[in-house]
């Protein structure tokens, strides 16, 4: 991935608030509290590997077309290489979702302040706020 591109530009975070995407983490990991992975190192151990297929509709003047919009591909890293020959029109972006349990309060707060010290403004939908730990996934906690 190039250095450049934040893992907190809106674009990311659109495909990380996307629910079909959420869904998918959610029902490959078992769990409906989720937080997103702000760095490769933060990984939770998935046996095997999980790939899924999406599609999004795009509504470009009067007619609607739908695009294949990306593979999500979930595998365990030390024991899967993908070694894929991609054409020029296909990139890789790290959207990785970690069960919310196995952050601590310490890690929360870094990640927040993380967020708080970023140059830009991005929006987060309160599924994106939980995501990222600004929002507990516990009713009535913040």
């Amino acid at each position: 991935m190039n250095a450049a591109y934040s893992t907190h530009h809106q674009s990311l975070w659109d495909l990380r608030m996307y629910e079909p995407v959420y869904h998918a983490f959610s029902e490959v990991l078992g769990d409906q509290a989720l937080m997103v992975s702000l760095d490769p190192k933060e990984t939770t151990k998935i046996q095997g590997r999980v790939c899924l297929q999406t599609e999004i509709t795009i509504h470009n003047s009067n007619s609607p077309q739908r695009i294949h919009m990306c593979d999500l591909i979930i595998f365990d890293a030390e024991r899967c290489h993908l070694d894929l020959d991609l054409d020029f029109d296909s990139f890789w972006l790290p959207l990785t979702m970690i069960p919310a349990n196995q952050f601590h309060d310490v890690t929360i707060q870094e990640r927040l302040q993380y967020w708080h010290a970023k140059p830009f403004q991005t929006y987060l939908s309160p599924l994106g706020c939980k995501l990222l730990g600004l929002d507990s996934w516990e009713p009535g906690l913040t």
